[in-house]
């Protein structure tokens, strides 16, 4: 899932036991953290490293490794892009080119 605003979110695990459980609908996504509406309207940010999530959108729910989250979104969406394009020929890119 790439894109998070808008899911609704629960933190199933976390290394600070007063965050387990929370939820709330993801309202910002930044680098390092998640910004959630709770159920009670406040606004919490919650870290994503070491932290698992869990999201719901379109009646699906993903449980996500906040370290898999870590970055921006246009920075998570071409890195990914990066290891397919490595991938597509299964040829290593320096060798090509080279005439001896």
């Amino acid at each position: 899932m790439t894109f998070l605003i808008g899911s609704r979110v629960e933190v199933v695990s976390s290394a600070n036991t007063l965050e387990e459980g929370l939820s709330g609908i993801v309202v910002r996504d930044l680098k390092n953290a998640i910004v959630m509406l709770t159920d009670d309207n406040k606004t919490k940010v919650v870290l994503k490293k070491n932290r698992v999530f869990r999201f719901e959108t379109n009646g699906k729910v993903f449980i996500m490794n906040g370290n898999a989250l870590l970055g921006r979104f246009h920075s998570r969406l071409r890195k990914k892009n990066r290891k397919r394009k490595g991938k597509q020929n299964g040829k290593k890119h320096r060798s090509q080119g080279k005439s001896a």
